[in-house]
This record gives C-alpha cells, structure tokens and sequence, in this order.
C-alpha cells in the first residue's frame, strides 16, 4: 500500500484565524452600537448636548476576548467615517462630539429658521402682505444736512469768529473765542438736547 503524501495547504492556515477575526468584528460592531446608542439618547435631552464621554469596555461579557487597541482604532475609524468628531485619551477614553454639525442643521433644516426665511419669488409677483419692506430713519428724516449749516448752541459760546491768518500775533486775537464770565444760569446737560 502506498501512502499519500501529508499536505497542509496555506489557504486552510488562515480559516481559524479568519473565525477569530469575524468573532472579534462582531464584538467591536456589538460595542459601536452602545456608542450610537449613547449618542442617539444624548441628543434627545432637553439640555441639548454636542457631545459625549466613552469609556470602551476592556470585555464584553458574552463576547470574545478583544484587543482594546485594535477596538479604539475601529471605533474612531467608524465614527469618523459618519462624520463625528472624535477625540482619544488613552488607555480608552473617547470623547465624541457632533457640533459642528449644528450649525449646517440651524441653517438649512430647523423648521423655525426654515420659516422665517422667504420664499424665493417665482416666474410671479409677490403680492401686498407677504412682502415686507424695511424704513430706515433716514429715508424719513428729510433732505441731508451739511456740515456748515450746523449751528452750536448760545449757552455754550457767546461768541464765535473763525481766526484770521493775518492776526496780530502780539495783541488779542480780533478772531477768537470768548466765554463769558458769568456764571451759566441754567443747566449744562440740559443744554445739550436743546436746537
């Protein structure tokens, strides 16, 4: 009789390890679906946060062994990947966060915000009441005023000459502004709201 030749083909190497493998991937999906859990519960809280702590768990009871490294990996690869902010602090810390996501929502998908923003205008005219339009003060306020014409209150100065260039430079200014030396007799701050 003869005897066959022993064989060990290197696909069939890898079959125990490809178990162990799929065993550890569905104890890491098993664990991100805590993490979502967590974040799904967390944005519905009336306080509204953007973010949550997560410890990793170093076993799972039920599930097989895993390598926390190799779990922290996928985890923040997976959340990443949806578009979370994620933030690692070793040994298994994770601090997930989805704020900047916030903004983009209150833009474009609040339904509050949606409402206040109008319509934009078709082939056709708004009419009347739907359309509203701003005055400003200065649209009321009448024709604009210069510089020149403005005139400065009497209690203040009782007399005001623009200087001359050709002033004498030894004698008193025929130009010049004099304030009186009385005493006011009436308020200065009420003064200043009088035209």
């Amino acid at each position: 009789m003869a005897e066959s030749t022993p064989q060990l083909p290197a696909a069939s190497l890898f079959d125990a390890r490809t178990k162990k493998d799929q065993a550890r991937l569905k104890a890491y999906n098993h664990i991100l679906e805590q993490v979502l859990h967590k974040i799904a519960f967390s944005a519905t809280q009336p306080s509204e946060p953007t973010f949550i702590y997560y410890t990793i768990p170093p076993f799972v009871l039920g599930l097989p062994h895993i390598d926390l490294q190799d779990c922290v990996v996928y985890i923040v690869f997976q959340l990443r990947s949806q578009g979370y902010d994620v933030r690692y602090t070793y040994p298994n810390l994770l601090w997930i966060s989805w704020a900047h996501h916030e903004r983009q929502y209150l833009q474009e998908k609040n339904p509050v915000v949606q409402a206040m923003i109008p319509k934009m205008a078709g082939p056709e005219k708004r009419k009347g009441a739907s359309q509203v339009t701003m005055k400003t003060a200065l649209q009321t306020s009448g024709p604009a005023l210069r510089a020149t014409d403005y005139t400065p209150p009497t209690a203040f100065i009782e007399v005001l000459e623009r200087p001359s260039p050709y002033a004498n430079q030894g004698q008193r200014q025929k130009n010049s502004v004099t304030f009186s030396e009385a005493k006011p007799t009436s308020n200065v701050l009420d003064d200043l709201w009088k035209f």
